[in-house]
């Protein structure tokens, strides 16, 4: 029979003998606690013991903990040499704990921090014949701070000295000085690099380097320079170098089952000394030698700055842009008074040294000009033009346009100093040069516009009156770079902008991004007047497409109306084509081939075209440029152009004038500018729209891949018909 027990009576049973449990039990667990077991740690198979390495090796261990975890690890490397006498035992129980390398252990984290790139040394003064003997001791802890026994392996380690190259210097590509950072390219913006090709065939280390900048040097100086102190020396597989003149002995054993042989040959160090197996020729400056260094710098010594500081001039960058080159100088005695534009020669040498701490044999070293901008004159024309009589619609003579911009000049500022003298000529009637009047398309011998003579004007004037391509966009480059160093430009052209002139209407052509960059150009259209009228490619009558009669002003107080003056208009052009026919329209006294220009966000526009046939240009609509902009200007904080599709010699005098004089006085530098506030990040604080030098410094950079690759294209491109 089965006993049935009530609810409440089970209830009161477990509730006493829950009391009883917790309350009447006071005696603890009894026994002997296990003390913290030490961790163990261990090199794996991988390097051997004794192994040689010509790079810092990766080394494998294990390390566990039987009680717990692994807390770090730390390893200590040291030379058998500074062991000496002492067992490693005894030696590494001399060694201070901050001389360790610690390496912690993140449960939370996948690395268990069992291997790692060990540095070690090599011998400096013979890196490749002499390996370095060397213990690497190791030892683990644990979460208490229990250690684990010191355990060591020996390795051996020589090296292969790094070669050291700086990119992208030639003495062709002038530097701009700049005192400090300010310009778009300006200041000497240097990069170089290592490389360890026999020791890291890839995924080289990290190097460290030591560079000098010497100069400024005269030209003279610089040859002086370079006769007494750039040579060559002999660099040898194993590292030795020897120089000019000397003798090298390589004897080489030769074994045989009868016999011993050694045969020597003999290498004189000279300018033909070949490349071989056994080593090559490579240049090299002689800045340590004693002579060069006790020149001082009234001699040749001119540090005009270095890496790092006395205490240590290595450092790990690999590029930097160095400013105020041509201060100390100017405190010598050689270099004071100077108050005029110079460009100068400066030598960049610089070594590295890998891994190991092995610097390059033979240092790199590069030359190249640094110009220190001036701007001690006021105005410079560029003028593009090519007048021939062969060609229609260009000026007479040189002497038009010389006499045009003298008396504009004159007229703007009494008294300046706009020199138009001719002071080179080479052969021609044309190829003339001034300090204030270059003719591009004519310099021969100096192979395009020189940097150093923009350089010393406060504004350009680009100026291209003549409706065949010239050859603007390969003397650009330093009208850029005369923009980045602070001088301001005002383009007058026609055509400048088309790659071909014997063409039809193009109703839109793409403009290379730098010019965009710097005029706020995004397109123009060209309506093909010369082609057309010439060799009839086009479907419409030619001379009906010439119509430009002057120019609209947006805001006439500060910039006039425009007129054609017929009487200007004809005297000043040719106006035949290029078969000898007149193309002079009586009825229709216009300029052809002004062309209209779609702009950028951010430019002002100024002028619009004003055109003989108004809205009803005989030839229809594609024709009709009545109300197209013609003219703009640019501010963006670090630099101001204005930009004209139009010309002037055909415009109404006055008129001209009142315009040269706004905008001159728009471009000219504003009390007493500087050079160096010419290069200020914050020098036009009115610009309605700003660009920062970090946006202004890329887009350089990336419109100038595109400018490159879009003048590589242009090259091939054909003619459109």
């Amino acid at each position: 029979m089965k006993t049935k027990i009530s609810l409440a009576v089970l209830l009161l049973t477990i509730t006493a003998a829950s009391v009883l449990l917790f309350s009447g039990c006071t005696e603890t667990l009894k026994g002997d606690k296990t003390p913290n077991q030490a961790p163990i740690v261990y090199f794996v198979n991988i390097p051997p013991e004794g192994q040689t390495f010509s790079r810092n090796p990766v080394v494998y261990w294990v390390g566990t903990d039987r009680d717990g975890q692994i807390d770090y690890f730390r390893y200590h490397v040291t030379t058998l040499a500074e062991v000496g006498e002492m067992t490693p035992e005894e030696y590494i129980a001399t060694v201070a704990g901050d001389r360790w390398i610690y390496l912690d252990v993140d449960p939370t984290e996948a690395d268990p921090r069992t291997t790692n790139t060990i540095e070690m040394s090599a011998d400096l003064s013979d890196p490749v014949n002499t390996y370095v003997p060397q213990y690497v001791f190791l030892q683990a802890f644990d979460e208490e701070g229990k250690e684990s026994t010191i355990v060591y392996r020996l390795f051996s380690r020589n090296d292969n000295p790094p070669q050291t190259v700086v990119y992208g210097v030639t003495l062709d590509s002038p530097f701009v000085n700049s005192i400090t950072p300010g310009g778009v390219i300006t200041g000497v913006k240097l990069r170089w690099g290592g490389t360890d090709p026999i020791d890291y065939p890839s995924d080289p280390p990290p190097f460290e380097f030591k560079w000098k900048l010497f100069g400024p040097y005269t030209a003279a100086q610089f040859t002086a320079l370079a006769d007494s102190f750039f040579t060559e020396v002999y660099v040898t597989r194993d590292a030795r170098v020897f120089r000019m003149g000397d003798t090298i002995l390589r004897c080489d054993t030769f074994f045989s089952a009868d016999s011993t042989d050694i045969q020597c040959d003999t290498i004189v160090v000279n300018a033909s000394t070949p490349t071989t197996a056994f080593g090559g020729l490579e240049p090299f400056f002689r800045s340590e030698d004693e002579d060069f260094i006790n020149s001082g710098y009234e001699g040749f010594n001119r540090v005009a700055q270095s890496s790092g500081n006395e205490l240590n001039p290595w450092v790990p960058d690999s590029l930097d842009t160095i400013y105020d080159v041509f201060t100390k100088y100017y405190l010598s005695p050689g270099g004071a008074g100077i108050d005029t534009t110079v460009e100068m020669y400066f030598v960049f040498e610089v070594k590295s040294r890998d891994d190991a701490q092995v610097a390059d044999l033979a240092p790199s070293f590069k030359t190249f000009t640094v110009i220190d901008p001036r701007r001690e004159r006021d105005v410079a024309v560029i003028d593009f033009t090519l007048p021939t009589a062969r060609n229609s619609t260009a000026p007479t003579s040189i002497s038009v346009s010389r006499q045009f911009w003298t008396k504009t000049m004159e007229r703007w500022k009494p008294g300046i100093d706009f020199d138009t003298t001719v002071i080179t000529e080479e052969s021609g009637p044309f190829r003339q040069q001034a300090r204030d009047y270059f003719r591009p398309q004519y310099i021969v011998s100096d192979g395009g516009l020189r940097l150093v003579e923009l350089l010393k004007h406060k504004v350009l004037i680009v100026f291209h009156d003549h409706i065949q391509y010239p050859n603007f966009f390969e003397n650009a480059d330093p009208i850029y770079t005369a923009i980045d160093a602070g001088i301001n430009v005002w383009v007058l052209e026609r055509g400048m902008l088309n790659r071909v002139w014997n063409q039809c209407q193009q109703f839109f052509i793409q403009i290379p991004a730098t010019y965009q960059l710097y005029f706020g150009v995004a397109g123009t259209v060209y309506s093909g007047w010369l082609g057309t009228m010439v060799l009839n490619y086009c479907a419409y009558f030619p001379n009906n497409s010439a119509d430009w009669v002057g120019a609209y002003s947006i805001d006439s107080t500060k910039w006039p109306n425009l007129d054609v003056d017929t009487a200007l208009l004809h005297a000043n052009y040719i106006w035949k084509d290029i078969l000898g026919r007149p193309v002079w329209r009586p009825g229709v006294p216009a300029l052809p081939e002004v062309n209209w220009c779609s702009r950028r966000f951010g430019t002002e526009i100024m002028y619009l075209y004003k055109s003989f046939y108004g809205n009803s240009h005989p030839l229809g609509f594609d024709l009709t440029f009545e109300g197209s902009p013609v003219g703009h200007r640019l501010n963006t904080g670090l630099f101001r152009t204005v930009h004209f599709c139009f010309t002037p010699l055909g415009v109404d005098t006055t008129q001209m004038q009142q315009l040269a004089d706004s905008v001159l006085d728009w471009l000219y530098p504003e009390n007493g500018e500087s050079a160096a506030e010419a290069m200020s990040v914050n020098r036009y604080k009115d610009a309605p729209v700003r660009m920062t030098l970090e946006e202004a410094r890329a887009n350089f950079i990336e419109h100038r891949k595109e400018y490159l690759e879009r003048l590589r294209e242009a090259a091939n491109e054909p003619v459109l018909r």
